[in-house]
C-alpha cells in the first residue's frame, strides 16, 4: 500500500526557468517519508532514530509551480536494520520522478546501526508494495 501526501509548491522552490528545482523534489521525498513513518510511530514522543544512507531520483518529468503535486511513498524492502523505500511525485497526472532511499535505524549512543523493533517492522509492512507499479500507471485518485 503507498502512503500519499499532497504538496503545494512554493515559489521560493522554482530556477529562474519556473521549474521545480532538484533540491524541493529531494525535501519532498524526505517529508513522504517522514509521514509515512509517523502514521505508525505517533505512538512515541518522536520519531525512531532513522539515518539516510542512501538516495537516488530519476527525474521524467518537467515539475512547475502552481501545480499541486502528490508523493507516494511505499516500502520495497525491509532488512535487519534498514528499510528500502520506492517513492514517486505525481504532477497533473504525470509521474515526474522517482526516488529510491535506504534509512538505516541508527543508535545514536553506539554510533552503529541496530535492529528494527518489531512494532517498526510491523508498521513497515503495512506499506509494503511489490512489484513497483510501472511508469505508465495512472495518477492517485484519477480512476
Amino acid at each position: 500500500m503507498f502512503h500519499e501526501i499532497r504538496i503545494r509548491p512554493r515559489i521560493s522552490e522554482t530556477d529562474l526557468m519556473g521549474h521545480i528545482n532538484n533540491v524541493a523534489v529531494a525535501a519532498w521525498f524526505e517529508e513522504g517519508r517522514t509521514y509515512m513513518t509517523g502514521e505508525f510511530a505517533h505512538a512515541s514522543a518522536e520519531l525512531p532514530p532513522f539515518i539516510l544512507a542512501r538516495i537516488e531520483i530519476d527525474y521524467e518529468q518537467q515539475i512547475f509551480f502552481g501545480q499541486v503535486i502528490t508523493i507516494r511513498s511505499a516500502v520495497a524492502r525491509i532488512g535487519t536494520s534498514s528499510i528500502g523505500l520506492y517513492q514517486e511525485l505525481w504532477q497533473q497526472s504525470r509521474r515526474c520522478a522517482v526516488g529510491r532511499s535506504v534509512l538505516v535505524h541508527f543508535n545514536p549512543e553506539t554510533q552503529r546501526s541496530q535492529p528494527l523493533p518489531d512494532a517498526l517492522r510491523e508498521g513497515f509492512l503495512r506499506f509494503l508494495e511489490t512489484p513497483v507499479p510501472r511508469h505508465d500507471e495512472a495518477e492517485p485518485g484519477s480512476r
